[in-house]
């Protein structure tokens, strides 16, 4: 039994003003190629889209990939991710789902998904959506659900009996194991409120998780997150993205490949000074990557994304590294604290070494006055 596990694909993402409709384009005809090399099923985790009213090119590049893979005959099991919006993705699902495409949306069906391999062994695949805990109360009429541990709890202890003691199971879910770790691009929850133990899983042979988009095992050796195939911040340009290879055999072994996911445009964070961004041959090659250009020098420069994009088309991001250092200090906390408007403005044009009396500050603060006065006129007059 061979199983490709996939998540977080994040369709219609948009980073720092650019679509990547065609870096997951070129990202799912991976998956679609890798499917071609004899796999029994197709779980996807969760995260399909990147908003709940996704946009339609978004749909259109799922409708066509979902139209291949049943070209393949390849099963496909799905569920929404805390990205999606269940009622929309569940759309169709009951047409879809005569044509070997399983899109799971409620926590009603807890019954399995059974594949049969090319070898003829069954696999009962398990389906849990991004748990919302008030909504799982609510859908089970079942009041000990009172926060998201006892709402993954509840939906999994209905699954117990669908359980064959002699046919592998695998849970596909969505959700924070404790201790993964995460990554910079992930939607925040505040607290520890969203995050489940991993014994909660103890009961399936494998557990194909969606959520984190870092490539890991989450607390136990059967739990895994197969991470996102694209980096979706430049935080995670550094991950090694992939498909999730699971082989498993009659006697419940679980063995694992990583099936690299190659960019269509890969994405680079490139620190250094100014002059060595634009001028250093080093950097020949990020010329066609998504850039973020990571300013080391002290102060400002003219002209500096337009310079930048000179060389780097793709340029997303420009930080100042020293300016952000500075603007951390505990004394800048302090004086931006205060409630003279004329403070805080001081501790702006700070930030360009100006000297407090020289000829750069008296014209700054010049400009502000006579801009603040403009200000208060057009209060009054309105």
């Amino acid at each position: 039994m061979k199983i490709l596990h996939t998540s977080d694909w994040h369709l219609g993402r948009v980073l720092h003003g650019q679509s990547l409709i065609k870096d997951q384009t070129h990202m799912l005809e991976q998956v679609r190629a890798e499917l071609g090399k004899g796999y029994d099923a197709l779980v996807v985790a969760g995260d399909i889209f990147d908003r709940a009213v996704a946009p339609a090119v978004a749909m259109t590049l799922l409708n066509d990939f979902l139209d291949d893979v049943r070209g393949l005959q390849v099963p496909v099991v799905m569920i929404p991710g805390n990205h999606d919006s269940m009622e929309r993705l569940s759309y169709g699902a009951s047409f879809f789902e005569q044509h070997g495409i399983h899109i799971r949306c409620g926590y009603h069906r807890v019954e399995p998904v059974t594949v049969t391999g090319s070898d003829g062994l069954e696999c009962d695949v398990f389906t849990m959506p991004f748990v919302e805990h008030a909504l799982v109360g609510e859908q089970l009429e079942d009041e000990s659900v009172v926060d998201k541990e006892s709402a993954v709890k509840a939906v999994l202890d209905r699954m117990e009996p669908f359980k064959r003691p002699d046919v592998p199971s695998i849970l596909v879910a969505h959700e924070f194991i404790a201790g993964a770790e995460e990554s910079e691009s992930e939607r925040v929850f505040i607290g520890g409120s969203h995050v489940v133990s991993a014994s909660l899983f103890n009961g399936f042979t494998f557990v194909a998780l969606g959520h984190l988009h870092k490539h890991q095992e989450a607390g136990l050796s059967h739990i895994y997150y197969c991470g996102s195939p694209l980096a979706y911040s430049f935080g995670e340009a550094d991950n090694k993205h992939c498909l999730l290879s699971v082989s498993i055999d009659a006697g419940k072994s679980v063995t694992r490949e990583r099936i690299k996911v190659h960019p269509h445009r890969p994405m680079s964070v490139l620190a250094d000074t100014f002059d060595n961004l634009i001028h250093a041959d080093k950097y020949a090659l990020q010329t066609s990557h998504y850039v973020s250009a990571r300013i080391t020098d002290p102060g400002y420069h003219l002209n500096l994304q337009a310079t930048l994009r000179e060389r780097f088309p793709f340029l997303l991001e420009v930080r100042l590294l020293e300016v952000e250092r500075r603007l951390k200090q505990t004394s800048e906390r302090e004086v931006m604290r205060s409630d003279d408007p004329m403070a805080v403005f001081n501790a702006f044009i700070g930030q360009f070494d100006w000297e407090p009396g020289s000829e750069d500050w008296e014209s700054a603060q010049k400009l502000y006055e006579e801009a603040a006065e403009a200000v208060r006129k057009a209060e009054v007059a309105q």
